[in-house]
């Protein structure tokens, strides 16, 4: 079966998280970027509406909302305080999700840290602040930043191919999508308002660990 996964940073907001979850319910798995915390640090709230609430380490950058009848299709591989690493089975294949979000203005040695973890996924998502003209942005003199350097070298090492980025105002928000593993299908959706796109992308996973129906 085709699923549809959604990936958006809201802000640390909670008011944007939850009009994210409401405008992409139709979406199988979203992956929130910079989500809401409290003064903790902990994640705020649990399951919301049908989906599932999955988090990695306290303190993980990424939570991942998961629609409640697929959750038995995915594993939480691993997380650190960066974002995780979601698992599924697709042609009997396992393959590998990751969600991260990389702050600005990080040390290149975090950001070659923080990448690294990601080494051995099909797909990479994420908010990885990492400006570069490659990916559409122009603003500054040289059309990049020390991050995008960064994060620009290791994808290619990875032999990951980013798609291009659509601007918000004008200048690249870097909300990327990292593939080796190629989609069905990958598009940008600006339906929920904020600054930051969504970005969907549909790809096929196996359904044989899903329960089988009941009898009526």
């Amino acid at each position: 079966m085709f699923i549809n996964l959604c990936i958006i940073n809201v802000g640390a907001s909670r008011g944007n998280r939850a009009l994210v979850l409401d405008v992409f319910s139709y979406v199988d798995v979203v992956f929130v970027v910079d989500p809401p915390v409290d003064v903790h640090g902990d994640a705020i709230d649990g399951d919301v509406g049908d989906f599932v609430f999955v988090s990695g380490i306290p303190g993980c950058d990424v939570h991942v909302f998961i629609q409640r009848s697929l959750l038995a299709l995915f594993e939480l591989v691993r997380s650190d305080k960066y974002g995780l690493v979601l698992g599924m089975f697709s042609g009997g294949v396992f393959r590998l999700i990751g969600g991260g979000y990389l702050r600005p203005k990080m040390l290149v040695a975090d950001v070659d840290v923080a990448l690294a973890a990601y080494k051995d996924c099909h797909i990479v998502v994420g908010d990885m602040n990492a400006r570069h003209d490659r990916w559409g942005y122009v603003a500054d003199v040289g059309g990049h930043n020390a991050q995008g350097t960064a994060v620009s070298r290791m994808l290619a090492d990875m032999d990951f191919m980013v798609p291009s980025v659509a601007t918000h105002d004008g200048v690249s928000v870097i909300d990327l999508c990292a593939f080796r593993w190629q989609p069905k299908r990958y598009r940008l959706s600006h339906r929920a308002g904020l600054p930051h796109a969504a970005q969907i992308i549909k790809i096929e996973v196996d359904t044989d660990r899903l329960p089988l129906a009941k009898p009526a």
